[in-house]
């Protein structure tokens, strides 16, 4: 039979632990909301809107540091991981949009695993993004932010031993997809714009 006072050391380690493990679940869950909506308001090019939510974010992060200094046991928690991931996307996507650079892992501040993750989840914006130019008519643009697209792709798949990150396989999988789309709409509308270009010019002989 334990002691009560053993006992009792017990009971508070658990409810400290779950104490943090509910206020770690707010904060990152905060964190996802505010990415989601950084990546929406940074693809209508609200940017100023985007910038107050992303401090609001940076400022969650910094709380769960702080707790992770405290309980180590909850670096390695899915939500924790996805919540950084997430945080790493939108702020990528805002770098790219607003400074036309690919912000690196410490510009971004998060560590190297949801960096990577988050940069695979990018590829998908940058599709977004591609498609959206697309439709404006600006394909010079769009040219080049496939480019940026193909290149991360790319660079990330040169990477070895990244089997050990958890999903970056199946992103990779989603990823390599999502690039082949992406160049066959550009190509098809390089195609389209090349025919009528010929077509004008065949106008102006006729006339």
């Amino acid at each position: 039979m334990l002691p009560k006072t053993e006992l009792a050391r017990v009971q508070q380690q658990v409810t400290d632990y779950d104490k943090t493990r509910e206020r770690l679940l707010v904060l990152t869950r905060k964190i996802t909301r505010l990415a989601s909506w950084v990546i929406i308001q940074t693809h209508r090019k609200q940017l100023s809107k985007s910038e107050t939510m992303l401090r609001d974010a940076e400022e969650s992060i910094a709380q769960i540091r702080n707790l992770l200094r405290e309980r180590s046991d909850f670096n390695q928690a899915g939500y924790v991981i996805v919540a950084f991931q997430e945080f790493a996307e939108a702020k990528i996507l805002f770098g790219f949009v607003s400074r036309q650079k690919l912000l690196s892992q410490r510009e971004v501040g998060v560590d190297w695993m949801p960096y990577m993750l988050g940069l695979l989840d990018f590829i998908g914006e940058l599709r977004r993004r591609t498609m959206d130019q697309l439709k404006d008519g600006k394909l010079k643009e769009a040219q080049r932010t496939f480019g940026s697209m193909e290149s991360i792709f790319e660079d990330l798949l040169s990477l070895d031993r990244t089997s050990i990150i958890p999903t970056f396989r199946r992103k990779m999988d989603v990823a390599k997809k999502l690039v082949e789309a992406t160049r066959a709409d550009v190509i098809a509308d390089i195609r389209r714009a090349s025919l009528e270009k010929a077509i004008k010019s065949v106008e102006k002989r006729i006339r």
